[in-house]
């Protein structure tokens, strides 16, 4: 039986992520960055902070952003805030979030491109939606964080999911898949294995419950 190649990210690549909202991209990044400096670019969190309110009425029904506008302000973000000196990777939280995104990623991205691609089943990400809530105020109080809303989104994207890998591979865009369960012993091991598999990982610990 053939060996399984394991896809190297290397430093000075970007990192896209495809995942179910709510199911800890955020928290995945920011345990990736406490290895590798990089910049971590939440899409949702970046038009709330414009406190635009046309932007605010599309996200408050479940809706995404169009198209072109979300390139036009995610590369302007990524041109004023990623430093060479500093960033090692840049990690794309909530784009692509259709085909065509996808075809957009090279106009935005630094270096290589790279889809990582979290799976979680639909009960475990609702039953991490709810627990936001009840842990997360200012989560709580957002137009666009109903049960309601929430379903909806998640509905259409997997809806949308497979359709973004078949158009990633069609464009020779490397996918990575894991599987998460506790999300920050996931992040951990996709760094040694993906990013510096020469480095030691030893001491990172897989409760039986981490499916990775």
């Amino acid at each position: 039986m053939p060996k399984k190649i394991i896809v190297r990210i290397p430093s000075g690549s970007t990192g896209a992520f495809l995942a179910p909202p709510c199911c800890g991209k955020g928290t995945f990044c920011r345990k990736l960055n406490s290895f590798i400096p990089g910049l971590h670019i939440s899409t949702g969190e970046l038009f709330r902070s414009m406190k635009n309110p046309e932007f605010n009425n599309v996200m408050a029904g479940g809706g995404l952003i169009e198209n072109d506008t979300t390139l036009n302000i995610l590369r302007n973000h990524v041109n004023q805030s990623f430093d060479r000196n500093t960033h090692q990777m840049l990690w794309l939280d909530g784009f692509p979030r259709d085909e065509q995104q996808v075809g957009m990623l090279h106009q935005i991205a630094i270096g290589k491109v790279f889809i990582i691609h979290l799976k979680i089943n639909n009960n475990d990400v609702i039953r991490r939606f709810r627990r936001s809530l009840e842990k997360d105020e200012e989560r709580s109080t957002r137009l666009d964080n109903s049960i309601a809303t929430f379903t909806r989104r998640l509905e259409e994207y997997r809806i949308k999911e497979t359709k973004i890998v078949s158009c990633a591979h069609a464009l020779k865009i490397p996918v990575i898949k894991r599987e998460i369960s506790n999300t920050e012993i996931a992040a951990e091991i996709f760094y040694f294995k993906h990013i510096h598999p020469e480095k030691t990982h030893k001491h990172v610990h897989q409760p039986h419950t981490a499916r990775y």
